[in-house]
């Protein structure tokens, strides 16, 4: 009798409970809804951030590795946004540096070409002034100081929240410059090498084998004309060393069998001196196909 009793004492509870939410002032409940209905907007005031998109149109994911530099990043909104450009200093780009760790004494700030507005008011585009090189990389938009991403209303970004993400660029190896002939200095005599181009390469480390591989570096003799039907193909052939790779100037050095004006010959066979000349870095491939005439 005692279970019994309990039993029936524990259900008429929860049906008076619900008899008393039912009879519960309408206005009450539409207080709460409203209540309800404030906590959600007060989560999403200020603009919101969608999505980080490179000139390639891919979205820029937190971690991403990279293997080419972005020309421009397009920072995407809430379609509601209408950001305040007086406020877009508080989106910054930050490289590691030379020890490829953030946060230290050697991080550098990327200053871009350009910071503003796209095509409409919840766009913010970054473009660079110049390549960005190989590093680690992180976007910080502050959403908490007095500096802080608002828009034209004063709302704060990410609703006071500030926003990170991070990136590596993982780049090939860039050519900075050529040297053909170059000229060197030994004592109070200056001499040109006139069978050699020097490459110089930014700080990335080469394969040494590939690097020193005779056929990834072709020289063309252009004829100075505008087809390549014309054109006579050479590589690095000197007896010994005809590609030297140093690690430590990041330079390469091809050394050809004679002086490099003396390499194209016209038809009977004589050197016909200068000329316009390209030279063709990275690939063995053959020397391309002369292009085909089309009749209207």
């Amino acid at each position: 009798m005692a279970l019994r009793h309990s039993r029936q004492a524990e259900l008429f509870s929860r049906k008076s409970r619900k008899r008393r939410k039912l009879k519960q002032d309408p206005a009450d409940r539409r207080r709460l809804q409203l209540e309800g209905l404030e906590d959600r907007l007060l989560l999403t005031t200020g603009p919101q951030l969608i999505g980080i998109q490179p000139n390639d149109g891919s979205l820029l994911n937190d971690g991403d590795l990279r293997d080419v530099a972005p020309s421009d990043l397009t920072f995407r909104f809430d379609e509601n946004a209408v950001i305040d450009t007086d406020t877009l200093g508080a989106i910054q780009l930050t490289g590691a540096g030379a020890d490829g760790v953030l946060d230290t004494s050697d991080d550098v700030v990327v200053t871009p070409g350009f910071l503003g507005l796209g095509e409409t008011t919840h766009e913010v585009i970054m473009r660079f002034a110049q390549p960005l090189p190989d590093d680690r990389y992180r976007i910080d938009i502050d959403g908490t100081t007095a500096g802080a991403l608002r828009d034209v209303g004063g709302e704060v970004f990410n609703s006071g929240e500030d926003f990170s993400r991070e990136f590596e660029l993982d780049l090939g190896a860039q050519v900075l410059a050529i040297v053909p002939q170059p000229v060197e200095r030994v004592g109070s005599s200056v001499s040109q090498r006139r069978d050699q181009i020097v490459i110089y390469f930014n700080d990335d480390n080469l394969d040494p084998t590939s690097a020193q591989n005779p056929d990834f570096y072709q020289l063309y003799y252009t004829g100075d004309t505008a087809t390549n039907t014309d054109d006579q193909r050479f590589i690095p052939d000197a007896a010994v060393n005809p590609v030297v790779y140093d690690s430590v100037a990041n330079t390469v050095t091809l050394t050809f069998s004679q002086p490099i004006d003396q390499l194209p010959v016209d038809g009977g066979g004589t050197p016909v001196g200068f000329g316009t000349f390209r030279l063709r870095i990275g690939t063995d491939e053959a020397q391309p196909l002369a292009p085909n005439a089309l009749t209207p």
